[in-house]
């Protein structure tokens, strides 16, 4: 049976969707403490660029390693529990990071 979902427009009326497709959750929010600092200096700064060194460095810091986190993450729920990769999973991990050769 097809999930639905109630939607509210502009005016306040509810209009149902209907899909195949289960709704999933939102993705979290990182670095935004970071983001906020950066902005803020930013704007005491009138928006230049070098006042801000520090916390520009610390955005993409932040920004960097929640990539990382977010592929690990993404390795992780393709090999399972188990640690055993079907021919269709690892085809599909393979395409993610392919093996580009040395160009000379």
């Amino acid at each position: 049976m097809a999930k639905e979902s109630v939607l509210t427009q502009a005016e306040g009326e509810k209009v149902r969707v209907s899909c195949g497709i289960p709704p999933t959750a939102p993705p979290e929010a990182t670095c935004v403490t970071e983001m906020s600092m950066m902005m803020a200096c930013w704007k005491l700064n009138e928006f230049h660029d070098d006042p801000c060194r520090k916390e520009i460095q610390d955005f993409f810091d932040c920004a960097s390693r929640a990539e990382a986190a977010r592929k690990m993450k993404s390795i992780q729920d393709t090999l399972g529990e188990s640690g055993n990769l079907s021919p269709k999973k690892l085809n599909k991990l393979l395409q993610k990071f392919p093996n580009k050769p040395h160009v000379s």
